[in-house]
């Protein structure tokens, strides 16, 4: 058996059905399909930034949020939360 193939499509089926059964669940509980921006908050305002930031602006905020934020520099308890909050409002700008 190769990767990829499957013989009998009920795989495909299952997991299609799974994957729209997530989706709805998802949506149910006020999430979003396209990521985490529900819980993570506006991740413009998370990095500091304009909506209208070019990709620059937003790496050079990211770069120093994530400097002073980043758990080894920072002891604050909350530092930790804080870097993932920010690497993530990063991905979503950027990625």
């Amino acid at each position: 058996m190769r990767w990829g193939r499957n013989n009998n499509g009920v795989g495909v089926i299952v997991g299609g059905w799974l994957l729209l059964v997530l989706t709805v669940v998802l949506l149910e509980r006020g999430g979003s399909v396209a990521g985490s921006t529900s819980i993570l908050g506006d991740p413009y305002e998370i990095l500091g930034v304009s909506r209208r930031a070019s990709p620059v602006e937003i790496r050079k905020a990211y770069k120093s949020l994530a400097v002073t934020t980043h758990p080894d520099k920072n002891q604050d308890p909350e530092a930790q939360d804080q870097f993932v909050r920010i690497n993530r409002a990063y991905e979503v700008n950027m990625g």
